[in-house]
C-alpha cells in the first residue's frame, strides 16, 4: 500500500484512534508524518510512493504523535526502526 492510498480509517485502525478524534485530526497527523518523511529523505510525494515500506514509517509516525501528544516530554526520543526505513531512502544526504 502507498502512503496516498492511506485512509482515515486504515490510520485509526492502526494507530488505534478513539473515535471522538475527527477525521481533521486523524488527517492533519498524517500530512505532518508525511511532511516529515519527505523532510528528511528529500523525496517527493510521488517518489513516497514508490517506496511501500515509507507507508509503515507513516503510520508508525501517526501513532507514536498521537501516543505522546502531551507538551513535553522527559528525554529525547528517537524511534530507531523509522530512522533506520527513513534513512534508507534519503535522498538529501549532504
Amino acid at each position: 500500500m502507498k502512503i496516498s492510498e492511506l485512509t482515515t480509517f486504515d490510520v485509526r485502525e492502526y494507530a488505534r484512534i478513539e473515535d471522538n478524534v475527527s477525521d481533521a485530526n486523524v488527517t492533519a497527523l498524517l500530512a505532518a508524518a508525511t511532511a516529515h518523511i519527505m523532510a528528511q529523505t528529500g523525496l517527493t510525494a510521488e517518489q513516497l510512493d514508490e517506496h511501500e515500506d515509507l507507508t509503515v514509517a507513516a503510520l508508525v509516525i501517526v501513532s507514536d504523535t498521537y501516543d505522546k501528544r502531551q507538551l513535553t516530554v522527559d528525554k529525547s526520543y528517537s524511534n530507531q526502526l523509522i530512522d533506520s526505513i527513513v534513512a534508507q531512502h534519503s535522498m538529501n544526504l549532504l
